[in-house]
């Protein structure tokens, strides 16, 4: 789905012309059959419900090895400053 002409875009500083040309800013990914949680009426099963929160927790786990190392990156620079 394509976003309304009139929403904001966020500006980012760190966008070369690469990006620009490249990356995405005008396409959402909508969610649909079992993604979409406000289906009230949808029952997952043992097997889907292990899958969904195998899937949460591989994210949380993404989310924290990043944050780790570019945390990493930042005291590494600190330190050759020293």
């Amino acid at each position: 789905r394509s976003l309304p002409r009139d929403y904001p875009l966020p500006s980012c500083s760190g966008r070369t012309q690469l990006c620009d040309d490249e990356l995405n800013d005008e396409w959402v990914s909508v969610p649909s059959g079992s993604e979409d949680f406000s289906y009230t009426h949808y029952r997952k099963n043992q097997y889907e419900e292990s899958l969904f929160k195998c899937e949460d927790d591989r994210f949380e786990l993404d989310m924290l090895i990043e944050t780790n190392a570019s945390t990493m990156r930042v005291m590494e620079g600190i330190l050759e400053e020293l």
